[in-house]
C-alpha cells in the first residue's frame, strides 16, 4: 500500500467500439456489456504498472488489475497474513518500509496496543501493500463488520483469529510467525475487467491527488503486455508437511522452468527490524527483533534485506526433512519493448551502492519470480530452500527449545473469545490465568475520582454513536 490517498473523478463507464477503423465512445448498455465480456482474460488478477501511481510525482508504482468481472460483495480470495510492527523510532522518518504499513487501530478486533510511548502498525502483503487507497471512489474494502474512522469497514474477528493450523505455545514454532492470516477484501461495487483495484482508506489531504476515470484505466490495461504479470494459480492452505500455512499450486500443473508467480520486493536495512529501528531494544523492553524479520530474505552477513510483498508469498515454506525444494527465486525481466527504466523491475546498479543508499531510495519497483525447479502438480505445496544457514539455526533452536512456564495452560484471547462466545459466557471468573479484561476510553474522558486503595480510576465519557455514558 503506497500511503497515497486518492480523490477520484466521478464518471460514467464509457465503452469503446471500433467504427470504420476508429475508436468511438458509446454509452449503449448492450455495446458496453459486449466490450466488457471481450475484455475478460484468462487470468483473474494482474500485477503491473499502476496508472494511478504514475499520475503522482514519483511517476511509477505497481498496481493490481482484475482480468475478470467482479461483482459487488464478491470476496477476493487472498487470505493474507497480518504482521504487527511495534516501537520503531525511525519509522516516522519515512523510510521505504513506511509505505507498506497501516495504523494498528484500523482493525479494532486485533490487539495492536499503542500509547504515547509505543506506536503500533501492521504489515500485510498483497492488496494491502500494492493497491492504492482512496476515501471516495474505492472499489475494494476490507470484508466483515467493524468500523474505522467512522465509516471504513474492518475485518471481522472470524477473519483474523488463530485456527487449527496455529502451533501451541509448547511448540518450537510458537512466536516465529504471525498467527493472523485471513485478512480479506471484497468488491465494494461491480468492477469491470481491466480496472485497477483501489482500497478504501481514510482521507489525508497532504497526499490526495486526482486520478483518471475508470474507462481510461481499462484502456491502458493490456494483458498481452509483458509489463503485466499474471498472479493466478496459487492458493494458501494448511501446510501438509511443516504445520501452519503453506502455498499450493491451484488450477493448472506447473512444468519445470515455468514461472509460478511473481512478487515485488522492497529493500530494507537490517537495523530497521532490530528493536526500535536503530538496532537497540525498544524503551518498552520488548522487541529485540521485529517479527517482520522472519518474512524477509537476504544474506546472513548483509545489512540489506528484501521484504516480498506480493500476494501470499509469505506462505512459502522451507521443505521438511527428506523433501527437496521445488521452486527457486530469480529476478524478473520484462520483454516489453521500450520499457522504461523503472518498468524493467531489476537494477544491477544497486549492487554498487551502500546498504544505506539502497534502503533509502523509494519507488524502485523491484520484482522477483518464483520459478519451478521440477514439475509441480495441482494441490502440491510450493517450497523454496531457505539455505543451509537457516536450517542449522532452526535445528539448533529446536534442540535448545524449552516451553515457557505455563505454556501448556496458555490460551489466546482470540481462541477464548470464540469459545466463550459460543457458550454465551464472558464472566471474569472464567478467564484463563493469562488473560485480563482491559477497557480503552477517549482521552477527553472526565475524571471522577481515584481510588488509591484498589488502584482504580473512575472516569466518564459520552459516546455519541451509542448515546449513553460509560
Amino acid at each position: 500500500m503506497l500511503c497515497s490517498i486518492l480523490t477520484l473523478f466521478s464518471t460514467i463507464i464509457i465503452s469503446l467500439s471500433i467504427v470504420d477503423g476508429k475508436k468511438k465512445e458509446t454509452t449503449d448498455p448492450l455495446q458496453m456489456l459486449e466490450t466488457i465480456m471481450q475484455t475478460e482474460s484468462e487470468c483473474d488478477v494482474y500485477l503491473g504498472p499502476s496508472m494511478i501511481k504514475e499520475a503522482e510525482q514519483q511517476g511509477f508504482g505497481l498496481g493490481l488489475y482484475t482480468g475478470i468481472m467482479l461483482y459487488e460483495g464478491q470476496d477476493i480470495n487472498w487470505d493474507e497474513t497480518i504482521i504487527p510492527f511495534y516501537d520503531s523510532k525511525t519509522i516516522d522518518l519515512h523510510p521505504p518500509l513506511r509505505e507498506y504499513l497501516w495504523p494498528g487501530n484500523m482493525i479494532p478486533e486485533m490487539a495492536f496496543v499503542s500509547s504515547a510511548d509505543r506506536n503500533s502498525l501492521w504489515f500485510s502483503p498483497g492488496l494491502s501493500s500494492i493497491a492504492p487507497c482512496t476515501n471516495t471512489a474505492f472499489n475494494l474494502r476490507l470484508s466483515g463488520p467493524g468500523a474505522y474512522a467512522g465509516k471504513l469497514q474492518a475485518s471481522s474477528r472470524s477473519n483474523v483469529v488463530e485456527d487449527e493450523s496455529t502451533p501451541p505455545r509448547t511448540s518450537p514454532q510458537a512466536g516465529s510467525y504471525s498467527y493472523h492470516h485471513k485478512l480479506s477484501y471484497e468488491a465494494a461495487r461491480n468492477i469491470l475487467p481491466g480496472e485497477e483495484l483501489l482500497l478504501e482508506c481514510i482521507s489525508n489531504e497532504e497526499h490526495e491527488f486526482d486520478t483518471p476515470p475508470v474507462h481510461l484505466s481499462i484502456a491502458k490495461f493490456n494483458s498481452s503486455d509483458s509489463s503485466f504479470v499474471c498472479l493466478d494459480n496459487i492458493e494458501s492452505g494448511t501446510s501438509t508437511a511443516v504445520g501452519g500455512q503453506g502455498l499450493f499450486v491451484d488450477e493448472e500443473s506447473i512444468s519445470k522452468g515455468e514461472r509460478i508467480f511473481s512478487s515485488p520486493v522492497v529493500p530494507l536495512h537490517r537495523k530497521e527490524l532490530l528493536g526500535d529501528g536503530t538496532g537497540n531494544t525498544a524503551s518498552s523492553g520488548y522487541n529485540p527483533n521485529q517479527l517482520l524479520l522472519n518474512y524477509c530474505i537476504g544474506h546472513p552477513e548483509s545489512d540489506v534485506l528484501l521484504l516480498p510483498y506480493g500476494p501470499m508469498f509469505s506462505y512459502i515454506n522451507h521443505p521438511p526433512n527428506g523433501i527437496t525444494a521445488n521452486a527457486i527465486l530469480k529476478w524478473h525481466k520484462t520483454d516489453a519493448q521500450q520499457a522504461s527504466r523503472r518498468q524493467q523491475y531489476h537494477h544491477p546498479e544497486l549492487f554498487e551502492m551502500s546498504a544505506e543508499e539502497v534502503t533509502s531510495i523509494h519507488g524502485k519497483g523491484l520484482l522477483i519470480d518464483i520459478i519451478a525447479l521440477d514439475n509441480i502438480k495441482v494441490g502440491e505445496e510450493i517450497y523454496i530452500d531457505y539455505s543451509d544457514v537457516w536450517r542449522r539455526a532452526w535445528d539448533d533452536h529446536v534442540t535448545r527449545w524449552k516451553p515457557p512456564e505455563g505454556a501448556s495452560r496458555y490460551i489466546s484471547a482470540d481462541k477464548w473469545f470464540n469459545s466463550q462466545n459460543e457458550d454465551g459466557k464472558h464472566a471474569n471468573d472464567n478467564y484463563p490465568e493469562n488473560l485480563i479484561s482491559v477497557c480503552y476510553y477517549d482521552n477527553d474522558a472526565h475524571l471522577i475520582r481515584v481510588d488509591e486503595k484498589t488502584n482504580t480510576i473512575h472516569t466518564e465519557w459520552q459516546d455519541d454513536d451509542l448515546e449513553s455514558p460509560r
